[in-house]
Protein backbone atom coordinates (compact mmCIF):
# COMPACT_ATOMS: atom_id res chain seq x y z
CA UNK A 1 0.00 0.00 0.00
CA UNK A 2 1.33 3.42 -0.82
CA UNK A 3 2.38 5.80 1.97
CA UNK A 4 -0.33 8.52 2.42
CA UNK A 5 1.19 10.40 5.44
CA UNK A 6 1.73 14.19 5.47
CA UNK A 7 5.55 13.99 5.45
CA UNK A 8 7.94 12.35 2.95
CA UNK A 9 5.25 11.24 0.40
CA UNK A 10 5.58 10.91 -3.36
CA UNK A 11 3.44 12.24 -6.12
CA UNK A 12 1.86 10.47 -9.03
CA UNK A 13 5.06 10.58 -11.07
CA UNK A 14 7.03 8.88 -8.30
CA UNK A 15 8.94 12.06 -7.28
CA UNK A 16 8.83 13.91 -3.98
CA UNK A 17 5.66 15.78 -3.07
CA UNK A 18 5.82 19.65 -3.36
CA UNK A 19 2.59 20.45 -1.50
CA UNK A 20 2.12 21.86 2.03
CA UNK A 21 3.21 18.62 3.61
CA UNK A 22 6.62 18.47 1.95
CA UNK A 23 10.07 19.48 3.28
CA UNK A 24 10.69 21.64 0.21
CA UNK A 25 7.52 23.60 0.86
CA UNK A 26 8.50 24.55 4.43
CA UNK A 27 12.05 25.39 3.37
CA UNK A 28 10.69 27.70 0.67
CA UNK A 29 8.46 29.40 3.26
CA UNK A 30 11.43 29.95 5.64
CA UNK A 31 13.51 31.46 2.83
CA UNK A 32 10.69 33.81 1.93
CA UNK A 33 10.29 34.96 5.55
CA UNK A 34 14.03 35.69 5.85
CA UNK A 35 13.96 37.74 2.63
CA UNK A 36 11.02 39.75 3.97
CA UNK A 37 12.88 40.47 7.23
CA UNK A 38 15.90 41.75 5.32
CA UNK A 39 13.67 43.91 3.09
CA UNK A 40 11.95 45.53 6.09
CA UNK A 41 15.32 46.21 7.73
CA UNK A 42 16.59 48.04 4.62
CA UNK A 43 13.40 50.09 4.45
CA UNK A 44 13.95 51.24 8.03
CA UNK A 45 17.56 52.31 7.26
CA UNK A 46 16.44 54.30 4.20
CA UNK A 47 13.62 55.94 6.15
CA UNK A 48 15.92 57.12 8.95
CA UNK A 49 18.59 58.37 6.56
CA UNK A 50 16.03 60.29 4.50
CA UNK A 51 14.68 61.89 7.65
CA UNK A 52 17.99 63.39 8.78
CA UNK A 53 17.36 67.17 8.99
CA UNK A 54 18.97 70.23 10.49
CA UNK A 55 17.33 71.25 13.74
CA UNK A 56 18.40 74.54 15.34
CA UNK A 57 22.10 74.48 16.14
CA UNK A 58 22.52 70.72 15.49
CA UNK A 59 21.70 68.03 12.95
CA UNK A 60 20.16 64.59 13.13
CA UNK A 61 22.88 62.09 12.28
CA UNK A 62 22.48 58.42 11.44
CA UNK A 63 23.99 56.06 14.01
CA UNK A 64 23.98 52.24 14.20
CA UNK A 65 23.28 50.26 17.33
CA UNK A 66 23.65 46.51 17.66
CA UNK A 67 20.70 44.27 18.48
CA UNK A 68 20.20 40.53 18.49
CA UNK A 69 19.42 40.37 14.78
CA UNK A 70 22.20 42.73 13.57
CA UNK A 71 22.75 46.50 13.28
CA UNK A 72 19.70 48.73 13.28
CA UNK A 73 19.61 52.49 12.62
CA UNK A 74 19.09 55.09 15.36
CA UNK A 75 18.78 58.89 15.03
CA UNK A 76 21.19 60.74 17.29
CA UNK A 77 21.46 64.50 17.99
CA UNK A 78 24.83 65.90 16.93
CA UNK A 79 25.49 69.58 17.70
CA UNK A 80 27.33 71.63 15.07
CA UNK A 81 27.33 74.85 17.12
CA UNK A 82 30.81 76.14 18.13
CA UNK A 83 31.71 76.12 21.83
CA UNK A 84 31.08 79.42 23.61
CA UNK A 85 33.99 81.83 23.66
CA UNK A 86 35.46 82.97 26.99
CA UNK A 87 33.68 86.02 28.33
CA UNK A 88 35.61 89.25 27.85
CA UNK A 89 34.60 92.36 29.79
CA UNK A 90 34.78 95.39 27.51
CA UNK A 91 33.73 98.69 29.10
CA UNK A 92 31.20 100.54 26.98
CA UNK A 93 31.90 103.76 25.10
CA UNK A 94 29.63 106.71 24.50
CA UNK A 95 30.33 108.13 21.03
CA UNK A 96 30.25 111.78 20.04
CA UNK A 97 27.99 112.83 17.13
CA UNK A 98 30.60 112.29 14.40
CA UNK A 99 32.58 109.42 15.96
CA UNK A 100 32.05 105.89 14.71
CA UNK A 101 33.31 102.36 15.22
CA UNK A 102 34.30 100.70 11.95
CA UNK A 103 37.17 99.03 10.13
CA UNK A 104 40.18 101.15 9.20
CA UNK A 105 42.84 100.75 6.54
CA UNK A 106 45.92 98.93 7.81
CA UNK A 107 44.31 97.42 10.90
CA UNK A 108 42.37 94.19 11.33
CA UNK A 109 39.36 94.51 13.58
CA UNK A 110 37.36 97.43 14.87
CA UNK A 111 38.68 100.98 15.22
CA UNK A 112 37.37 104.26 16.58
CA UNK A 113 37.30 106.68 13.65
CA UNK A 114 37.52 110.41 14.45
CA UNK A 115 37.60 113.31 12.01
CA UNK A 116 39.39 116.04 13.95
CA UNK A 117 36.26 118.00 14.96
CA UNK A 118 34.90 118.86 18.42
CA UNK A 119 32.08 116.37 17.82
CA UNK A 120 34.49 113.53 17.08
CA UNK A 121 35.21 111.92 20.45
CA UNK A 122 34.22 109.04 22.74
CA UNK A 123 34.23 108.53 26.49
CA UNK A 124 34.16 105.44 28.69
CA UNK A 125 31.61 104.45 31.30
CA UNK A 126 34.33 102.79 33.37
CA UNK A 127 38.08 102.24 33.30
CA UNK A 128 39.40 105.44 34.88
CA UNK A 129 42.68 105.15 36.80
CA UNK A 130 43.81 106.62 40.11
CA UNK A 131 46.20 109.27 38.85
CA UNK A 132 47.70 109.58 42.33
CA UNK A 133 49.11 106.05 41.97
CA UNK A 134 51.08 104.07 39.38
CA UNK A 135 49.35 103.50 36.05
CA UNK A 136 50.05 102.63 32.42
CA UNK A 137 48.00 103.40 29.30
CA UNK A 138 48.59 102.19 25.75
CA UNK A 139 46.84 102.72 22.42
CA UNK A 140 47.32 101.69 18.82
CA UNK A 141 46.87 104.91 16.86
CA UNK A 142 46.93 106.30 13.35
CA UNK A 143 47.21 110.06 12.85
CA UNK A 144 46.11 111.45 9.48
CA UNK A 145 47.43 115.04 9.77
CA UNK A 146 50.83 116.45 10.68
CA UNK A 147 49.80 119.78 12.20
CA UNK A 148 48.38 120.95 15.56
CA UNK A 149 48.40 118.92 18.79
CA UNK A 150 46.13 115.86 18.94
CA UNK A 151 45.04 113.67 21.88
CA UNK A 152 44.30 109.97 21.47
CA UNK A 153 43.53 108.98 25.09
CA UNK A 154 43.20 111.15 28.18
CA UNK A 155 41.73 111.44 31.66
CA UNK A 156 40.51 114.84 32.83
CA UNK A 157 39.35 117.03 35.69
CA UNK A 158 36.96 119.95 35.49
CA UNK A 159 39.58 122.40 34.20
CA UNK A 160 42.64 120.42 33.08
CA UNK A 161 43.63 116.99 31.91
CA UNK A 162 45.55 114.64 34.20
CA UNK A 163 47.33 112.87 31.35
CA UNK A 164 47.10 112.44 27.62
CA UNK A 165 48.72 110.17 25.07
CA UNK A 166 49.00 111.42 21.52
CA UNK A 167 50.84 113.83 19.25
CA UNK A 168 52.11 117.30 20.14
CA UNK A 169 53.02 120.35 18.08
CA UNK A 170 53.29 122.93 20.83
CA UNK A 171 56.87 124.12 20.23
CA UNK A 172 59.83 123.80 17.90
CA UNK A 173 61.27 121.14 20.21
CA UNK A 174 58.04 119.13 20.16
CA UNK A 175 57.14 119.71 16.53
CA UNK A 176 55.18 116.68 15.32
CA UNK A 177 56.30 114.34 18.12
CA UNK A 178 54.56 111.51 19.91
CA UNK A 179 54.02 112.42 23.57
CA UNK A 180 52.88 111.17 26.96
CA UNK A 181 52.01 114.32 28.85
CA UNK A 182 50.75 114.85 32.43
CA UNK A 183 49.42 117.93 34.17
CA UNK A 184 51.21 118.45 37.49
CA UNK A 185 48.93 121.21 38.82
CA UNK A 186 45.66 122.91 37.97
CA UNK A 187 47.35 125.82 36.23
CA UNK A 188 48.42 126.73 32.72
CA UNK A 189 51.96 125.55 31.80
CA UNK A 190 52.17 123.16 34.74
CA UNK A 191 52.94 119.91 32.96
CA UNK A 192 55.60 117.28 32.26
CA UNK A 193 56.24 115.62 28.90
CA UNK A 194 57.96 112.46 27.64
CA UNK A 195 58.37 112.72 23.86
CA UNK A 196 59.68 110.75 20.91
CA UNK A 197 62.92 111.76 19.23
CA UNK A 198 61.61 110.95 15.77
CA UNK A 199 58.66 112.67 14.17
CA UNK A 200 55.23 111.07 14.18
CA UNK A 201 54.45 109.40 10.86
CA UNK A 202 51.04 110.19 9.40
CA UNK A 203 48.93 107.35 8.02
CA UNK A 204 50.94 104.69 9.87
CA UNK A 205 49.66 102.62 12.82
CA UNK A 206 51.83 103.17 15.89
CA UNK A 207 51.66 101.69 19.39
CA UNK A 208 52.02 104.35 22.08
CA UNK A 209 52.51 103.41 25.75
CA UNK A 210 52.70 105.87 28.64
CA UNK A 211 53.90 104.81 32.10
CA UNK A 212 53.68 106.79 35.36
CA UNK A 213 55.75 105.63 38.35
CA UNK A 214 54.80 107.46 41.54
CA UNK A 215 57.71 105.89 43.43
CA UNK A 216 60.27 107.13 40.91
CA UNK A 217 58.42 110.39 40.18
CA UNK A 218 58.74 109.81 36.43
CA UNK A 219 56.75 109.36 33.26
CA UNK A 220 57.97 107.30 30.29
CA UNK A 221 56.86 107.09 26.66
CA UNK A 222 57.33 103.92 24.59
CA UNK A 223 56.84 103.96 20.81
CA UNK A 224 56.17 100.54 19.29
CA UNK A 225 57.50 98.97 22.48
CA UNK A 226 60.79 100.91 22.52
CA UNK A 227 61.54 103.50 25.23
CA UNK A 228 61.56 106.99 23.70
CA UNK A 229 62.06 109.15 26.79
CA UNK A 230 61.73 109.22 30.58
CA UNK A 231 61.02 112.57 32.26
CA UNK A 232 60.58 113.78 35.81
CA UNK A 233 56.99 114.18 37.01
CA UNK A 234 56.73 114.96 40.73
CA UNK A 235 52.95 114.36 40.67
CA UNK A 236 49.96 113.97 38.40
CA UNK A 237 46.85 116.12 38.82
CA UNK A 238 44.06 114.14 40.47
CA UNK A 239 40.99 113.28 38.41
CA UNK A 240 38.18 110.76 38.49
CA UNK A 241 37.59 110.24 34.78
CA UNK A 242 36.03 109.00 32.66
CA UNK A 243 38.62 108.15 30.03
CA UNK A 244 38.31 110.30 26.93
CA UNK A 245 39.18 109.32 23.37
CA UNK A 246 40.05 112.03 20.88
CA UNK A 247 40.17 115.11 23.15
CA UNK A 248 41.46 116.67 26.40
CA UNK A 249 40.28 119.26 28.91
CA UNK A 250 42.42 122.40 29.08
CA UNK A 251 41.53 125.63 30.87
CA UNK A 252 37.92 124.48 31.02
CA UNK A 253 37.63 123.72 27.27
CA UNK A 254 37.70 120.55 25.18
CA UNK A 255 40.68 120.79 22.80
CA UNK A 256 43.12 118.74 20.69
CA UNK A 257 40.56 116.68 18.68
CA UNK A 258 42.07 113.53 17.14
CA UNK A 259 42.11 113.18 13.37
CA UNK A 260 42.56 109.52 12.40
CA UNK A 261 41.86 106.18 14.08
CA UNK A 262 42.33 104.65 17.54
CA UNK A 263 42.25 100.96 18.46
CA UNK A 264 43.14 98.48 21.21
CA UNK A 265 43.32 100.88 24.14
CA UNK A 266 44.48 99.25 27.41
CA UNK A 267 44.90 100.56 30.93
CA UNK A 268 46.82 99.03 33.85
CA UNK A 269 46.76 100.09 37.51
CA UNK A 270 50.52 99.74 37.76
CA UNK A 271 53.72 100.97 36.14
CA UNK A 272 54.77 98.39 33.55
CA UNK A 273 58.44 97.55 33.16
CA UNK A 274 60.24 97.82 29.82
CA UNK A 275 60.04 94.03 29.46
CA UNK A 276 56.29 94.07 30.08
CA UNK A 277 55.74 96.87 27.57
CA UNK A 278 57.61 94.84 24.96
CA UNK A 279 55.53 91.75 25.84
CA UNK A 280 52.36 93.78 25.25
CA UNK A 281 53.68 94.91 21.87
CA UNK A 282 54.55 91.37 20.78
CA UNK A 283 51.52 89.77 22.45
CA UNK A 284 53.95 87.62 24.42
CA UNK A 285 52.91 85.11 27.05
CA UNK A 286 54.31 87.35 29.79
CA UNK A 287 52.16 90.32 28.80
CA UNK A 288 50.26 91.54 31.88
CA UNK A 289 46.47 91.60 31.66
CA UNK A 290 44.95 95.11 31.69
CA UNK A 291 42.17 95.99 34.10
CA UNK A 292 40.30 97.74 31.25
CA UNK A 293 40.38 97.44 27.48
CA UNK A 294 38.57 99.36 24.74
CA UNK A 295 38.08 98.93 20.97
CA UNK A 296 39.74 95.53 21.27
CA UNK A 297 40.56 93.43 18.18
Amino acid sequence: MANTGMGGGYGPGGGPQSGPGSTEYWQAMADSAERETRRRRMLRIVAVAAGAVVLGGGALALALTMSDDGPTPRAQQSSSAPPPEPATVTPKLTLGPTAKLDTATGHEGQSLLLGGTPQGFAESETGAVDTGADFTVSALVRIDVDTTPKAAVSQNGTQFFSFFLGRDDASDKLRNRWVFKVQTDSEIAKSATAASQAEAVTGRWTLLTGVYSKKDGTISLYVDGVLAQTSEAPRVLASTGPLEFGRIRYSGLWVKPWNGAIADVRVWKKALTAEQVDAVRSAGKDAPSPFARFVAP
